[in-house]
């Protein structure tokens, strides 16, 4: 038989619980290492509590501490179960037909990527459909420095998570064309936002350019969309024609409710994952 000492374990329990759960989704929708007192001012708990709270939520590895300040980022347990809720939702199958669209509307390769660490993971990848064409296949990675995939998810976040994300030195020069300073890729992303879309001017390899906008669901950049090709026939002035093209995909993706939830899921973060 419960006692009213029971019920109020219970009570208490499960009101430690919810406030886990704020903590996470809390630090999930500000996408950036977050401190005790941001917690405190998004989400009313008291900090001794937080203290607590996160605690356990280290101790688990839903979160991990960054710094002495200290500062939390979420951590690879709650990325586990993220991906494999992602692998059961089967992302690149369900964006598949978008991208085939895609890439038969433009003549080139279409691609879905999202930042995982601090690469970009071609999540989706559908070839054109003729000789001469740009190959990269699904489940690869590269540096969001050099491409337009990863230009155009960097322009979603603020400047601190890019240079977190990009490092302190010199970026990989990938050809004479690739951003390798932190202050003209700051330049360039600032571009980026303004005008909507990314270009990737034979900066991840020479005869390679490429057009990529986001993937917005809510108000939340969770992917990106591209199409590559070879660079005589993807010129910056082409983008009044592919842009478009980009754009409605993008929107059709977003508006798909298991794509959707799909690519909100193994984008909890700001790339502070580790897979």
């Amino acid at each position: 038989m419960a006692t009213k000492d029971d019920d109020e374990v219970g009570r208490y329990r499960a009101q430690t619980l919810t406030r886990g759960l704020t903590v996470l989704r809390t630090m999930a929708d500000v996408r950036e290492p977050v401190t005790l007192q941001d917690l405190h001012d998004r989400t009313g708990i008291p900090k001794p509590t937080l203290v607590r709270l996160l605690a356990i939520l280290t101790q688990e590895g839903c979160t991990i501490r960054l710094d002495e300040r200290p500062t939390y980022g979420l951590g690879p347990t709650v990325t586990a179960i993220a991906a494999g809720v992602a692998d059961d939702l089967h992302p690149d199958e369900l964006a598949r037909p978008y991208l085939q669209r895609l890439s038969a509307a433009v003549g080139h390769t279409a691609n879905l990527g999202v930042l995982t660490g601090n690469q970009v993971l071609h999540l989706c990848v559908v070839l054109a459909d003729r000789p001469i064409r740009y190959i990269v296949h699904t489940g690869s990675r590269d540096d969001p420095h050099s491409t337009g995939l990863g230009k155009a998810l960097l322009a979603q976040l603020d400047t601190a998570s890019v240079h977190r994300i990009v490092g302190d030195g010199p970026m990989d020069a990938k050809t004479p064309r690739t951003i390798t300073t932190r202050s003209k890729l700051d330049a360039e992303l600032k571009r980026v936002r303004k005008q909507g879309y990314a270009y990737d001017d034979q900066e991840g390899a020479l005869g390679l350019s490429c057009f990529a906008v986001p993937v917005v669901v809510g108000q939340r950049s969770v992917a990106a969309v591209s199409i590559s090709g070879p660079a005589g026939e993807l010129s910056a002035d082409r983008h009044a024609d592919i842009v478009p093209e980009l754009t409605k995909i993008a929107t059709q993706i977003a508006a798909d409710p298991r794509l959707a939830k799909a690519l909100v899921t193994i984008h909890p973060g700001d790339g502070l994952d580790e897979s």
